[in-house]
């Protein structure tokens, strides 16, 4: 897969300290906060990525990030993709249900992304992620080598169903999520290698990805080691089946 690159919202001028010629600048991003109906949004939004990062899953980066007058609070800041050059098409752009030509689409995206497309089905499935409509991007127009890329996982993990108790309670039950957009075009060989993988990842890798050692919104590491210390292999059974 190509590289997926970011977009630079600014350079104010050479880094005074650098002796290799660096530059100061200013990365594009969207900042996420906890709010009511997501009150562990900053939380999941970190751990999800953390782990679609260790999975290879094509992920728009992000990062925690605090305001100086706002220390603290954490927010997730997702890196906005470059799309200078790039012919992405926005399956954010409108209501998927309302929009007919989104249906022409999801069909060439599985034609050109079978492997990936199945890859984020079922990292979907295992963490909890009923919200995958309208969260991606990809590339459509190129034949090959072109970018396919997912944000926006504050409504997975522990955020998953409400609050975080009910949330909980949802990533212990094999049938939920009960739907994803992808449903109809998984391809059974590559979505069997992405079990694997998830079934395959060694514990310390799972709780380094989920564990934050720290209070991040209404997330404590208490809530953080419940669904996933108890039984770490079976929990990882949950949605792939």
């Amino acid at each position: 897969m190509p590289l997926l690159s970011y977009q630079i919202s600014s350079i104010t001028g050479p880094n005074n300290v650098s002796t290799t010629g660096a530059l100061d600048g200013h990365i594009s991003a969207i900042l996420k906060s906890d709010h009511e109906e997501a009150v562990a949004q900053v939380y999941s939004e970190i751990a999800a990525n953390r782990l679609a990062v260790f999975l290879g899953i094509p992920v728009a980066i992000g990062v925690p990030a605090k305001l100086d007058h706002e220390s603290n609070q954490i927010r997730f800041a997702s890196l906005r993709a470059s799309e200078h050059n790039q012919t992405f098409y926005d399956f954010t752009g409108e209501d998927f249900s309302e929009d007919v030509s989104h249906k022409d689409a999801l069909l060439k995206l599985s034609k050109q992304y079978p492997d990936k497309i199945s890859e984020i089905a079922i990292f979907d499935y295992w963490i909890g992620n009923q919200d995958r409509e309208l969260n991606f991007k990809a590339e459509l127009s190129k034949t090959d080598r072109g970018i396919i890329f997912i944000v926006d996982h504050g409504n997975s993990l522990l955020s998953c169903n409400g609050s975080i108790t009910n949330s909980i309670n949802s990533l212990a039950n094999s049938e939920f999520p009960s739907f994803h957009l992808f449903d109809g075009f998984i391809n059974k060989h590559y979505a069997k290698i992405m079990i694997d993988k998830i079934m395959q990842m060694p514990d310390w890798a799972v709780e380094n990805a989920v564990v934050i050692n720290d209070v991040v919104g209404s997330v404590c590491l208490l809530y953080t080691s419940v669904p996933w210390s108890e039984s770490s292999r079976h929990t990882r059974k949950r949605g792939v089946n």
